[in-house]
């Protein structure tokens, strides 16, 4: 009998440490989180006539909601960065929505921040931009969903979006001419879609 208490007591204590350990990890990924945040908003603010850009993310953050932050150039000073763009999509975990918009590719043209490609202006269509549609970044491309078939894009508020020169620095970077007036400017706005793990719902600011 005490052996049996003692090995539920080691299974006890077990289940504990590894609990304990995986809140540690997420509290480990708010702390990166924050600091790769802080670093993209200090770009923002040093190289862009723009406020208020991160605004829409969540002010409170539950330790087990975070899924990923992806970002661009976040530790490297801009001006030093050749294609002047930069992005921050933070994914948090979410319910299902309660409903389904299926008109997203309608409203909304991908923005690739591959600028520099040779055959961009190839692969670009710019009816979308001709015909008043605003531009997202390329959101599959950035999860990279030929990895996952199911994934799936349900619902994208567009918060703000604005074509022009906003850098606070003389911006010599070349860019497509199928760009048109949309060759330098800035989007924000959530994303909602599912994986083939769960619902996800993605913060992004991209400006360029």
């Amino acid at each position: 009998m005490p052996l049996k208490y003692f090995l539920i007591s080691l299974l006890v204590a077990l289940l504990f440490s590894c609990n304990r350990g995986n809140k540690n990890y997420s509290r480990q990924n708010i702390i990166e989180f924050k600091s790769n945040l802080y670093a993209v908003k200090k770009n923002a603010f040093r190289f862009y006539r723009n406020d208020d850009l991160y605004a829409h993310y969540p002010k409170d953050i539950e330790l087990d909601s975070v899924v990923s932050h992806l970002y661009l150039t976040s530790f490297q000073d801009i001006k030093d960065y050749e294609d002047k763009n930069e992005y921050s999509c933070l994914i948090l975990k979410t319910s299902a929505p309660e409903s389904i918009d299926s008109k997203i590719d309608d409203r909304y043209f991908s923005l690739s921040t591959g600028f520099k490609d040779e055959n961009y202006c190839k692969d670009f269509d710019n009816i979308g931009i001709r015909s008043g549609k605003l531009p997202i970044p390329d959101l599959r491309e950035l999860l990279y969903t030929q990895r996952d078939e199911k994934l799936v894009f349900s619902r994208i508020l567009f918060i703000e979006a604005s074509y022009g020169d906003y850098w606070k620095m003389k911006n010599t970077s070349s860019r497509p001419d199928c760009l048109e007036r949309w060759k330098n400017g800035f989007s924000r706005g959530i994303g909602v879609y599912k994986d083939s793990d769960s619902w996800k719902k993605i913060y992004w600011v991209m400006y360029w």
